[in-house]
């Protein structure tokens, strides 16, 4: 198991089960056994009754809060989680009652049973018929007369626009919603949809209208409630949840266990309402709901419905929508559009979507719309929410800034800015580094304001002699330009870091620049900016240099460039060289080094999210390097683990989730074996992302940059170069504090 998830699953365990009883031998065995089918080998009896005494033993040790190991932590995610959270079929628009768990057995209750099988008939399946290699789009669910409420980023598979004006159905493309498709079920019940009546410019959610659903068929009504004072609520989520394809093959058996190896169809997956939480979508920070229920990629579109708490009667409008699910991290968060914030956009109340109680809308959503409504505005800059219309009243809004930005700004994937607080904040600046957990994982690039960094670019520290973290920050600060026009790349390294000399160097489809100071020369690589698409095309052939073998495609790559980079040089023979560079950047910066080995004197090797270049007798020949080569990671990084085969070289600096470091060195140099995919891994890697890439081309969208399914390398985000600056920002800041409160 890897390290990232066994974190994640003691602290979601800590979460689900802290107020809650522990699950006994014979409610896991429930869970496991003949209620799941029918078991006719005793042995097999027998040995899942080991299995879940197993669990229980290591769900007591995490109750008297030691570490869980890799064995304990597979035993708890693999059967203690499913019993807190788990994944229920529903057939006949019934729910299978024998798959709740004792937890959750009040759900089979007459009078609620009745209640959440009225909301299965009004939750369906949106297809594409034009696409058929995509299994479905997503899922979505009425709320109106006609009237369906999805994703935006699920209606844009198969639609084009932004707003209520000037919507359609992209070329060749319809859509249409199947209320069944359920487990074991092979009738449907389809309805067309007729037309795409908004897509939301603010929140991801759409409004499709679909002709002649069945009278049966009731809209949901959407609270008006602040989830602020629902925090801690039972709710349900109802959809379809997909298979999600990447992880190890340990993942995709613990994935496979917990949904019972069957996906696409129909299911309820309960679950507790968490406090809103600040997260990317579409270019923008929002303050989505969160919830805890087990979900997969295909529930982008679900109803998050909330339930009644014991003894307490729903109404007669039945359950009450809560939020529109969009996005989920797992074993993180689940993150929801909430219906109390929709109910505040006059625009969706007057398209028809039913709320239950006083409904309030006004126009604080008047500058979002403007963007889209006036046809004059070319390219406005995103409108962010007034100030005055605060998101929530709850307590988080305790610790929020006023955000002002100032600086030299370059393009890059989230914002890292300095505030000055509002009456009782706790804090007087803000670093935010939570993207998009799903959608926008790729395609989102607002700026970064380097002035907000604790320490800016430093020409002085390319010279320092020792490992130093401004290095380091420079470093990644120069890898980041590399992705700029050759003239920004100029203007800022000369003008602004007091560089001298530069040159931007291109040749067939790679690109690098040189920039001198009086004691160094800095080479720095551009990476690939469509990280999608270039790892569909990666492949693992190797080259058989003096030095070991060597990726073929890096290697071709770096000679494009050499013979350019070689007369700059070779001009100032006597200054030391400093290689660095981001992901395909930091692979061709390794390639430099071990061709250049004996021609130039290289004092640093600094890489960030860079792949595996060499086999072989490489990672020997790069012992040269050991002092000055380094290496850094940040939390599951992705293209750290590939090409297959292939060894990393250079002292490995990992930051974790929380951006900590190991502990017990000035330098943080992790010792940690790591794991690269296997080849089958990657195979699987590379045909989902090829299909990926087919699916968007179909509609339109050349790139894998633009994202479409839930679920698609939650991992990717990892690789993002603002993460590993930002990273590498707080942990200056975190020792020059520790420094300060010494002094």
């Amino acid at each position: 198991m890897a390290i990232r998830r066994l974190e994640r699953l003691q602290r979601m365990l800590a979460q689900v089960g802290s107020a809650e009883p522990s699950p006994n031998l014979e409610s896991l065995e429930r869970r496991t056994g003949n209620r799941e089918g029918p078991v006719l080998d005793t042995r097999r009896i027998g040995a899942r009754r080991l299995e879940v005494e197993f669990a229980l033993e290591s769900l007591d040790v995490l109750r008297k809060e030691k570490e869980v190991d890799v064995d304990q932590g597979f035993a708890l995610e693999a059967i203690v989680m499913p019993y807190y959270r788990p994944v229920v079929d529903v057939s006949e628009n019934r729910m299978k009652t024998e798959q709740l768990t004792t937890k959750w057995d009040h759900l089979a209750a007459d009078e609620l049973r009745a209640q959440i099988e009225q909301c299965f008939l009004s939750v369906g399946r949106i297809n594409v018929p034009g696409l058929p290699s995509l299994p479905y789009a997503g899922t979505g669910f009425l709320v109106g007369t006609d009237l369906l409420m999805t994703n935006r980023h699920v209606a844009e598979i198969f639609a084009q626009g932004l707003g209520i004006h000037q919507l359609d159905f992209r070329s060749g493309q319809s859509a249409m919603v199947d209320f069944y498709h359920e487990n074991g079920r092979t009738q449907s019940e389809r309805f067309d949809v007729d037309r795409v009546m908004m897509i939301h410019p603010y929140w991801d959610m759409a409004l499709l209208k679909v002709r002649g659903v069945a009278s049966l068929r009731k809209p949901l009504a959407l609270s008006v409630i602040d989830p602020a004072d629902l925090v801690e609520r039972e709710v349900l989520v109802i959809g379809y949840p997909g298979y999600d394809p990447w992880g190890d093959a340990e993942f995709q058996r613990i994935q496979d266990r917990i949904f019972r190896s069957t996906y696409y169809v129909k299911r309820m997956q309960p679950g507790i309402l968490r406090a809103r939480q600040p997260v990317e979508s579409f270019h923008r920070q929002v303050r989505a709901v969160t919830h805890d229920s087990s979900t997969l990629g295909g529930n982008s579109g679900s109803v998050v419905v909330l339930l009644p708490k014991p003894g307490e009667n729903a109404g007669q409008e039945g359950l009450q929508v809560i939020g529109l699910h969009f996005a989920g991290e797992y074993l993180v968060a689940n993150y929801a559009v909430p219906s109390s914030d929709m109910a505040l956009d006059s625009r969706i109340v007057d398209a028809g979507v039913k709320f239950t109680g006083r409904v309030q809308a006004h126009e604080r959503y008047r500058p979002i719309w403007r963007e889209v409504d006036i046809p004059e505005v070319r390219n406005p800059p995103p409108a962010q929410l007034p100030s005055s219309a605060p998101l929530s009243t709850g307590p988080e809004r305790a610790s929020t800034t006023t955000i002002t930005t100032a600086g030299w700004i370059v393009p890059i994937e989230i914002s890292v800015t300095i505030g000055q607080p509002v009456p009782g904040a706790t804090s007087t600046a803000t670093v935010d580094v939570r993207p998009a957990p799903v959608e926008g994982v790729f395609a989102s690039k607002p700026p970064i304001a380097t002035s907000a960094l604790p320490y800016p670019f430093s020409a002085a520290s390319l010279a320092e002699a020792d490992f130093d973290w401004r290095t380091a920050l420079s470093l990644a600060l120069a890898s980041r330009l590399a992705y700029e026009s050759p003239q920004a790349v100029r203007a800022t390294a000369e003008d602004m870091w007091q560089l001298h000399k530069c040159q931007f160097i291109e040749a067939n489809d790679t690109q690098c620049y040189v920039a001198e100071t009086p004691q160094a020369i800095l080479v720095s690589f551009r990476g690939t900016e469509s990280v999608g698409d270039w790892l569909a095309d990666l492949n693992v052939a190797g080259r058989v240099r003096p030095y070991g073998v060597v990726h073929r495609g890096f290697l071709g790559a770096f000679q494009a460039v050499e013979q350019q980079l070689l007369a700059v040089l070779e001009a100032s023979p006597h200054q030391s060289l400093l290689l660095t560079g981001h992901s395909l950047g930091g692979a061709l910066a390794t390639v430099a080094a071990a061709e250049w080995q004996q021609r130039f004197n290289v004092r640093w090797i600094m890489t960030y999210g860079q792949p595996a270049v060499g086999k072989g007798g490489f990672e020997q020949f790069m012992q040269r390097y050991a002092r000055n080569f380094f290496r850094f990671v940040n939390d599951d990084d992705v293209v750290t683990r590939v090409p297959p085969t292939y060894r990393h070289v250079g002292q490995l600096i990992h930051f974790d989730t929380a951006g900590n470091l190991p502990a017990g060195a000035e330098t943080p140099v992790s010792h940690r074996a790591e794991r690269m995919l296997t080849a089958a891994e990657f195979d699987r890697m590379r045909a989902a992302l090829l299909q990926q890439r087919a699916q968007r081309r179909a509609v339109g969208m050349e790139s894998l940059e633009t994202p479409v399914v839930e679920g698609l390398l939650p991992s990717l985000s990892d690789h993002r170069m603002d993460a590993y600056i930002t990273k590498i920002a707080a942990h200056i800041s975190t020792v020059r504090a520790a420094v300060q409160g010494r002094s």
